[in-house]
């Protein structure tokens, strides 16, 4: 179906030269028309024949979206329309919502079953001490592990006949084996928000919010701040009583955020891993918890700490995966990991330092987010001699957190498999080190700083920052190849690193930079789901 006279007359000359383009833009308001898998098989085929077109073309022409339709801004309105409300499907979708047999499914009876198993097996191990008590838990995760699997199989199974529904550019996407979530992080616009599982949304009617706490990890390079990376799981433990005995900064920052909004409550849906509020111990963390209640009480709020169900925790907490399109006059705060327009772009390394790099093009040099080098070859490698005593690249799994997949090297050239598959190799940015006294002598020990950061519909919130300490000093001598022990050269609470509280200037540097970094991540978001994020 065109589009209108008066726009494919414009676009004449333009859509001769790519067939693929034309073929696509003559069904622009089908692109977005729910069909059964049965329909949307036989218009593909149609649009395949026509545009003369393999699936392999076709996933070539939406890998590069920009330069084979022109920019999003540009397109017709019926096929931007058609384009978001695909990206909203592939959510709906990850999160089996997108149809009822997929939702009984993997949230029905059995799931149910699972996530009382969980909590059962939680109060067996918390409170009568009952090893068997993991197995229950485990006994639960694999009832939630099995649902998962049989959507799997359905949507396998049913995804292209009349018992599914789904929109036309969606269904030609999986058909051809787009990537549907580079797509969605690179070039689609005005995705319709769902407020069951977008990270960041206002409702004014309901007057609820929901927005998502980002960590972003920096180190000080000549007095600078350097990125390193950022976390979509950033971690809480109770150990920050300790570090905060006035009060947890960050918890103070969400409350004062949500008494300026005139929010009643809080709702706190904490990592999604074990590694907030709960950990391995499964001890002491409701301190934590207790603690942050008892800020939010000084301002009248109520707090409350839902637990992801999978997860589970031996506290008496309510537990639920999705937010409430119901609830009024709350504060959502995501500290876990949920699919969105921006997971890819913090949850995998490199991402996020490529798109600040493209930010920083517009911006005066003094403005500009410092973020390391990637490496692409031997030429671009730092000389392994410019510092003698640290290695001159590191080496990340970009999938993987909590320094796993982290390897470092002093070399010449660069390792074997450097950057294939998830490997990237970046330069080493040697960190500022801080002197202490260690049985009589002087060590220099590195640190790395972890910044929180609130993404709002509004706009960033600078909530707080801390510095961590390496748990060995840095060694006297390096030697040429792989490093074998990297506790000198790294900072990270899982390799035995340990926190201390930051001086006022480390502090003023690291909110400007946190700012400098949530301020487009908002601006995305708001570009991803338009202006405001409702």
């Amino acid at each position: 179906m065109p589009i209108n006279g008066a726009d494919a007359d414009k676009g004449t000359m333009e859509i001769m030269q790519n067939p693929i383009k034309d073929a696509l833009l003559r069904r622009g308001r089908d692109l977005a028309r729910v069909m059964t898998g049965e329909e949307a098989s036989l218009a593909i085929n149609e649009l395949m024949k026509e545009a003369g077109c393999s699936p392999d073309e076709m996933r070539e022409f939406w890998a590069t979206p920009e330069e084979s339709l022109g920019p999003f801004a540009g397109l017709h309105v019926d096929v931007k329309k058609g384009l978001g409300e695909s990206a909203l499907f592939n959510f709906l979708e990850w999160h089996s919502l997108s149809s009822p047999i997929l939702d009984r499914a993997v949230h029905g009876t059995r799931t149910h079953l699972g996530y009382r198993l969980i909590k059962v097996g939680w109060t067996l191990i918390h409170r009568l001490h009952f090893r068997g008590g993991a197995q229950v838990v485990r006994l639960g995760r694999k009832l939630v592990g099995l649902s998962r699997a049989r959507g799997k199989k359905l949507l396998s199974k049913y995804r292209f006949t009349d018992r599914y529904h789904m929109p036309l550019a969606y269904a030609l996407w999986v058909h051809c084996g787009c990537d549907v979530l580079g797509l969605i992080q690179d070039y689609i616009e005005d995705i319709p928000v769902d407020r069951r599982f977008c990270p960041v949304w206002r409702s004014e009617g309901r007057r609820s919010e929901s927005c998502m706490i980002v960590g972003i990890d920096t180190l000080m390079h000549e007095g600078k701040v350097c990125f390193v990376e950022s976390n979509m799981n950033p971690g809480f433990h109770a150990d920050r009583r300790d570090l905060y005995p006035e009060g947890d900064p960050v918890c103070r920052n969400i409350v004062k955020y949500a008494a300026e909004n005139d929010f009643s409550r809080i709702v706190i849906f904490p990592a999604n891993v074990v590694a907030s509020f709960v950990t391995t111990s499964y001890l002491m963390e409701v301190e934590l918890e207790e603690s942050w209640q008892a800020i939010a009480a000084e301002k009248g709020i109520e707090l409350e700490v839902f637990d992801s169900p999978v997860l589970g925790s031996p506290y008496n907490r309510q537990s639920d995966f999705f937010m409430s399109e119901d609830t009024r006059d709350t504060l959502f705060v995501n500290i876990r990991a949920l699919n969105s327009p921006i997971s890819r772009l913090l949850g995998t390394k490199g991402k996020l330092e490529a798109h600040l790099l493209v930010c920083n093009e517009e911006l005066d040099e003094m403005d500009q987010v410092l973020v390391p080098r990637m490496i692409a070859d031997d030429n671009e490698l730092p000389p392994p001699d410019r510092a003698p005593r640290f290695p001159n690249i590191i080496v990340k799994d970009t999938t993987l957190d909590r320094a796993e997949g982290i390897v470092m090297y002093k070399c010449s050239t660069l390792p074997e498999g450097a950057n294939e598959g998830a490997s990237q190799a970046f330069e080493y940015v040697v960190p500022d080190r801080e002197s202490r006294d260690v049985n009589g002598s002087t060590e220099e020990f590195v640190f790395v700083f972890r910044s929180h950061i609130l993404l709002t519909s509004n706009g960033p919130r600078y909530l707080a920052v801390r510095k961590d300490l390496s748990a060995e000093p840095v060694p006297p001598a390096l030697e040429e190849g792989r490093v074998q022990n990297m506790r000198g050269y790294i900072s990270n609470l899982h390799l035995g690193s340990y926190s201390v509280q930051t001086s006022d200037n480390e502090s003023s540097a690291h909110e400007r930079f946190a700012m400098a970094v949530g301020t487009p991540l908002c601006n995305l978001l708001r570009k991803k789901h338009g202006t405001p994020i409702q």
